[in-house]
């Protein structure tokens, strides 16, 4: 059930991800990043839910990695993706008035910490004897 929870919430992100880049005017945007903001907002989750879903430590593992590099990030400059994550739960830190700062993500760290807990309950299911 805990794989199927995830595996729905994944999907969900992704889902969101596709809805944030279909209503958000990225007409205006260049191409490079629309892509880049797909294929890490939206293939990765999408991915990693499949995966998830269907118990598999490939696609678990590339949606745990995604979700712990999103979890601290740095805010201000010039950012590679159009539009911020489609589901974050984030806290600033630092000093914003001049463009600095860091950004922390309760949803990416809850999200890299559930991850992290079924990929455990894998490989422990893998190295388990089993009776002849």
């Amino acid at each position: 059930m805990k794989f199927k929870c995830a595996g729905f919430i994944l999907a969900m992100f992704s889902l969101i991800g596709i809805g944030v880049m279909a209503f958000s005017g990225f007409e205006n945007k260049p191409l490079l990043n629309i892509f880049s903001y797909l294929a890490v907002f939206v293939l990765i989750p999408a991915y990693g839910a499949y995966d998830v879903w269907h118990k598999r430590r490939k696609g678990l593992l590339a949606a745990l990695l995604f979700f712990a590099s999103q979890s601290i990030r740095e805010i201000g400059g010039e950012s590679w993706f159009p539009y911020f994550p489609p589901v974050s739960l984030g806290v600033p830190f630092g000093d914003f008035s001049d463009g600095q700062g860091y950004l922390v993500d309760f949803f990416a760290i809850a999200m890299a910490m559930l991850l992290a807990f079924l990929l455990w309950r894998l490989l422990a299911a893998d190295n388990t004897v089993k009776p002849d």
